[in-house]
């Protein structure tokens, strides 16, 4: 059983061109001076099409296009100087100066998860829906855990749902390859702000998260197990409130 590992992430803030296809771009840094300071209008979704209009009232950012952005790296658990990289491969990069949940440096475009080994060769991809994966703000590190129980590495990686927190989906790697876990839904609601956190193991091949409704103003944890191919919900409880 693999032991939760928080590992250091290299943060790269941008790369050039197009790597071969058995290695890694060389990364580069972004100039300060060729990033837009100037507005999304559209939050997660601003136009990537829209440029600095000199005179108006509201301008529009500038989105600098910056393929192969490496916004995640961790070294895998168990596989012999294997690294778990997110790259951005057609990414679009702006800053958006406008205080609230989306302030800062916003990377958007279409986002894979590379298994890379010791020599720098990709040995395994998987895009992520772009329906989905639509905004990363920073750049984070991989939390590794078996949550079902097979000797595995699995992990986390979600997005901004709203206030109350993110939803998830999960991944694992076996024999050097990279694939998703079913759940009941597509997505798991927790009340989590990063992008990739370690889930509450619950033995021998579960895991529990939490999160807040809205709805009922209640605190709520939920535990799943894998049952054969996939995670079922196996038990919600509503978390009484403390003091």
């Amino acid at each position: 059983m693999l032991v939760c590992v928080a590992l250091t992430v290299l943060t790269v803030t941008g790369c050039a061109g197009n790597p071969p296809t058995n290695s890694l771009a060389a990364p580069q840094k972004i100039s300060s001076n060729s990033i837009s300071t100037t507005s999304p209008t559209g939050g997660q979704t601003a136009s990537r099409n829209s440029v600095l209009n000199p005179g108006t009232i509201n301008p529009q950012p500038k989105w600098i296009p910056i393929p192969n952005v490496v916004l995640a790296r961790s070294p895998v658990p168990g596989q012999s100087g294997e690294q778990l990289e997110l790259v951005d491969v057609k990414g679009n990069f702006a800053k958006n100066p406008i205080v609230g949940p989306f302030q800062g440096n916003n990377w958007t475009g279409q986002f894979q998860l590379w298994l890379v080994d010791p020599l720098g060769r990709i040995v395994s991809k998987l895009s992520l829906p772009p329906n989905q994966y639509t905004l990363f703000m920073r750049n984070f590190q991989f939390h590794f855990a078996d949550y079902n129980g097979d000797g595995h590495p699995d992990f986390t990686i979600g997005q901004r749902a709203d206030s109350n927190g993110y939803w998830y989906q999960l991944f694992t790697i076996k024999s050097n390859e990279l694939s998703r876990l079913p759940t009941p839904s597509s997505e798991l609601f927790v009340s989590d702000f990063t992008y990739s956190p370690l889930l509450q193991r619950v033995q021998p091949n579960g895991f529990a998260l939490k999160y807040y409704a809205n709805s009922q103003a209640k605190w709520f944890k939920a535990t799943y197990s894998w049952e054969g191919t996939k995670f079922i919900q196996s038990d919600v409880q509503a978390i009484p409130p403390s003091g």
